[in-house]
């Protein structure tokens, strides 16, 4: 009688039950042997623009930051409601904010027109799981620019903050800096 096999595919399986699409969500990799090829996110690279991360939900906090850090962005700060999260705008003056719809003290509804306010260019993105529940002019007379939801994947929010954010001018090729 063989001995019985350990499952390989029992990470991955838990991970993908979650409620978000898949392991890459979460910015895993998983080896060639365990989780098929490995999906590679679009290397434009946030060219060390910096976010701030505002979520009440640690876990959630870590995921994106990993996300976006493998993007080339750098977490200039976390909050985990929008009183702190205001706070931090003041002093670090980030290039987007990444901000939760639902948090103790002060939700993301409140806290986008004080952002605005503070940081009237600066990108304000609502990640949220009710992301179909607001109006895009709804969001709009708040001071967001673009309301997404947790449910999709974080390779797709990337790519959107992306596009918010003003292109870098190319370099001349043959012209030295």
């Amino acid at each position: 009688m063989k001995p019985r096999a350990e499952p390989k595919y029992l990470i991955l399986l838990m991970v993908l039950n979650s409620p978000f699409r898949s392991h890459y969500d979460w910015g895993i990799r998983f080896p060639r042997a365990i989780g098929g090829p490995v999906k590679r996110i679009d290397k434009r690279k946030g060219g060390g623009r910096t976010i701030l991360i505002v979520d009440d939900n640690r876990e959630i906090r870590r995921a994106v930051s990993q996300a976006f850090l493998s993007d080339g962005f750098r977490i200039c700060g976390e909050a985990d409601n929008g009183r702190d999260a205001i706070r931090l705008c003041r002093e670090l003056r980030p290039d987007i904010i990444l901000l939760d719809l639902s948090m103790p003290i002060m939700n993301g509804l409140q806290a986008a027109p004080e952002l605005r306010q503070i940081a009237p260019r600066t990108p304000i993105v609502l990640f949220t799981m009710y992301a179909n529940a607001l109006q895009p002019d709804q969001a709009a007379a708040l001071g967001i620019n673009l309301v997404v939801s947790k449910y999709d994947a974080l390779s797709e929010v990337i790519e959107k903050v992306h596009a918010l954010l003003p292109q870098p001018p190319e370099k001349a090729e043959g012209v030295s800096a």
